[in-house]
This record gives structure tokens, sequence and C-alpha cells, in this order.
């Protein structure tokens, strides 16, 4: 698990301040970030589903504890940003400033999206305790199982069959008012749905690697995320004939393209990597929570940088920011776990 989420936490950083440049060996690189989020919910599921019996008393009340931290990190990052580009927060509405506080995803001229995950990341911590009796079951793991497959088509499933049908319209010069996005209708989970299919994927895969101890299917595993990666790579360029987009892949979170690569990892590191113990992937595995939350703070430092020498853009730019957020979180996560008041902001 060390491993994948060390790997998962750099993968945010790579897209977050993204210097690619929009050549197609760059986007190749580039839209492996599709995992990084997906990666943390698998682990998410992973250790939570295959522990023992759930408390339900101490779960809501770290859940509770996650949502204050959430709220406190970002009143944080705003005043640090405010501070780091001279931004005006008496031109901010008092009532926007308390609706970014209690939920809302974007704060105008501040660079703060990337706190979606925690609400998605809550929203699961929710319906854990349910999901988990549900897990623990013979006949709650079958009814898990066809949730999974429900929320799946209507995320992974819909979004697949309306990327080929863009494309078959690209391709023949259709012009059509028909969407499937339509059948969204049936579909209640909202926006962060998709999450949930990756926490339980992740719980499916772990479980599989612990009773199946083989590496049979290491090279089928291989196979499988070259294939997904080329599959994404296919949609990235497709999004950027259509959309003009580069370096990313649209609503690539919930892609089938990013499910293999996903699924296919997670088995190669849960079935190759299980005994091996490495200090520095550890100690990054061990704070992911504080460099997600610092990693767009120190980025600005290497914003200020870039700006002032203006270096090419390219991976090895982008690589060189993506080991400077870890590394400036970590040490700042060292050093403030020293003080007592700060140690807080970094475990819940």
């Amino acid at each position: 698990m060390d491993a994948i989420k060390a790997l998962a936490i750099y993968l945010v950083c790579q897209t977050h301040y993204m210097h690619f440049n929009t050549s197609i060996f760059d986007n190749f690189i580039a839209i492996t970030s599709c995992m990084g989020v997906p990666l943390f919910f698998m682990v998410n599921g992973a250790l939570l589903l295959n522990r023992g019996k759930c408390d339900i008393h101490r779960h809501y009340q770290k859940t509770l504890r996650i949502i204050l931290l959430c709220a406190l990190w970002k009143l944080l990052s705003m005043l640090v940003q405010a501070l780091a580009w001279n931004k005006d927060l008496s031109a901010l509405a008092p009532g926007d400033i308390l609706s970014f506080l209690i939920g809302k995803n974007t704060l105008d001229g501040f660079e703060l999206g990337h706190f979606w995950y925690l609400y998605a990341l809550v929203g699961i911590y929710c319906i854990y305790p349910l999901l988990k009796c549900s897990w623990d079951s013979s006949a709650g793991r079958t009814a898990t199982r066809y949730l999974l497959g429900i929320i799946a088509f209507f995320t992974f499933g819909l979004n697949g069959i309306s990327l080929l049908w863009d494309v078959f319209c690209h391709i023949f010069k259709l012009q059509s008012s028909f969407s499937f996005s339509y059948m969204q209708s049936f579909y209640i989970f909202g926006t962060y749905g998709y999450c949930i299919v990756w926490f339980l994927l992740g719980g499916e895969l772990y479980e599989f690697t612990q009773k199946h101890h083989s590496t049979s299917y290491l090279i089928p595993a291989l196979c499988t995320f070259g294939t997904g990666w080329l599959l994404l790579l296919g949609i990235n360029r497709f999004q950027n004939l259509s959309a003009d987009v580069n370096c990313i892949v649209i609503d690539g979170y919930f892609s089938i393209a990013t499910a293999l690569m996903c699924v296919s990892l997670f088995y190669v590191f849960c079935t190759t990597l299980k005994d091996r113990k490495n200090r520095l992937i550890q100690y990054i595995s061990q704070n992911t929570w504080g460099i997600y939350m610092l990693h767009m703070l120190v980025g600005i430092v290497f914003l200020k940088i870039q700006f002032r020498f203006n270096f090419p853009c390219g991976i090895v730019l982008n690589t060189v920011k993506s080991i400077w957020m870890i590394a400036a979180s970590l040490l700042i996560i060292w050093v403030a776990k020293k003080i007592p008041l700060t140690r807080k902001l970094f475990s819940f």
C-alpha cells in the first residue's frame, strides 16, 4: 500500500500547476495523472473494507475531524495564497468565503479546487459503516457487488458509450441533439459517485491478492495496463481534436481506460511489492494527507521561480516541480510535527 500511496501523491502533484508542453509524448506522460485520485480511493477501500469490525462511533468522530480540518486547511490555503499573490480579501463577499469553507468548490481568483477530493472522501466515510456491514456478510457482499456494477455503468459505462457516440458523430460529421447523458436521470449518487466504485474495487482487489499469492496474472496485468494507457492516449488525442485540450483527459477519473490502468497496476503492486520496505516510500505514504494539503501552497514558490527565469516547459520541468512539491511539503510536515499545536493539522 505504501508504494501505491506514494505513486498516487506524485501523480496528484504532477497534474497541478502543470508544466508539460503540447507534444504527444508529453501528453502520453501527463495523462497518467488520471490514476492519482482513483488509486487513493482504492487504497482507502483496501484498508477499510478488509479490516476488523467497524467502531461506528469512533469512525464518525474521525469523519467529523476530517470535515473540521478540511475547513481549517481551506482557510489557511486562502490566506497563504492571498499573501503570496497580493490578493485583496476584502474584495470577496463574506457569503462567498463562508460558502467556500462549508463546501463550495471554487473561490474566484484562487487555486483551491483540489479540495474536492476531501468532499468525496467524506461522502464515502459517511456511508462506510453501511458498506462495511454489507461487505462482511455473504448476502450483503452480493448486494454490494451489484451496487458497484450499477454505479460503474452510470459512470464508467455511460462515459465510454458517450465517447464512442462522439467519435461516431465526429467521423461521419453528424449533428445530433441526442445524448446518452440523459440516462443520468436514473442515477442518484451525485457528482462523485464514481469514487464509490474505486473504493469498492480497492477492497475487492486487495482481498483477491491476499487470498491468491501467485503472480501468474502478472503478465496479463502488465498487458492490460499498457492497453489502458494507449487507449487513454487515444481518448486524449480525440479530445484534442474535438475540444482542443492538452495533457488531460476530460472525465478521466471515470474512464474505462483509467480503470484498466488502475486495476492492473494495483494488482501488480500488491503482488510484487507487498513484502518490500523502503523508508522514504513509507515516510511519503505516512504523510500523504499533509502533502495533499500543502502541495498547492509550496507550488507557488516554484511558480514564482518559473515566472522569473522562464524555464522551457516539458517533462523534465514538470518532474522537478512535482518532486519539489513533495520534498518541500515533507520538510514543512517534519518541522510542524515537532510543534504540539501545528502537529494536529497533519493527522486525524
